[in-house]
């Protein structure tokens, strides 16, 4: 074998080997989410939601070589430590910050506390709602939360359209405590009627990232940030929230009967 034809196959080789380092040390976390809608959600089988969007887009110019592994979220932050992920969406609160790695924001959203129509008691603050039976998904930022304000009648289900049948129908809670935009799609897509109920209390703004653990080396956290802004920047990322209507000049239904 001549010196030209040997060294071409060193810089084959070198640059396959390479390549398959960068797959495997791409690879070497999962991208984890559960089902949040409208942030991400099985429809007829597949994964889907603004949120889910956003993320597919990140891998591509990313090129991370895997798929969005769908997980329960309870076991998944039970097991946190166990493997390297990137969790979304995944709220950035106090309690978890030190944790984890930050990539985002990838959403905005807000908490709020919703009441039946037909209660006619004007709530200035949370505080006000303190002594509701308050209906929460369990295991979320918005348990955590009421949990941190010592609240006293805590109802945590695994479901949100079940604390809005509970709500609306049968009036077995005071109050349903989750995001604005889970509320919204909830009530949509559960066909309850809307004018049933009120938001009582806007509490907190609130922003969605991704989480990535904190084994997953900054290198690989700063091209995903890189490619996040990138996409702000040119233009993808607005048309990501136009697809799945989300609106922000919409006013929220903060109302006083």
């Amino acid at each position: 074998m001549n010196l030209t034809v040997k060294t071409l196959l060193l810089v084959v080789w070198g640059l396959l080997y390479a390549g398959l380092g960068f797959a495997q040390g791409n690879s070497s976390f999962l991208v984890v989410t559960d089902q949040f809608p409208p942030y991400s959600y099985l429809h007829k089988g597949q994964l889907t939601g603004v949120a889910v969007d956003i993320v597919s887009e990140l891998i591509h110019r990313t090129g991370y070589p895997g798929k969005i592994v769908v997980r329960p979220w309870e076991r998944v932050l039970k097991h946190a430590g166990e493997q390297q992920k990137m969790l979304f969406p995944f709220t950035r609160r106090p309690y978890r910050e030190k944790h984890y790695k930050w990539i985002g924001p990838i959403l905005d959203d807000r908490f709020v506390v919703s009441v039946p129509a037909s209660d006619t008691k004007i709530y200035q603050a949370m505080a006000d709602v303190r002594t509701l039976r308050i209906g929460v998904v369990r295991s979320t930022p918005t348990e955590a939360r009421l949990r941190a304000l010592e609240f006293p009648h805590i109802q945590p289900v695994s479901a949100e359209t079940l604390n809005a049948k509970k709500l609306i129908m049968g009036q077995r809670i005071d109050a349903w405590y989750s995001s604005w935009l889970i509320m919204k799609h909830t009530i949509r897509i559960t066909g309850l009627d809307e004018r049933k109920i009120r938001i009582a209390v806007n509490d907190v703004n609130v922003q969605m990232y991704i989480g990535a653990s904190l084994g997953i080396p900054d290198e690989t956290v700063h091209r995903w940030q890189h490619h996040l802004d990138d996409m702000h920047a040119d233009g993808t990322y607005a048309r990501i929230l136009k697809k799945n209507s989300i609106e922000w000049n919409e006013p929220l239904r903060l109302s006083h009967p």
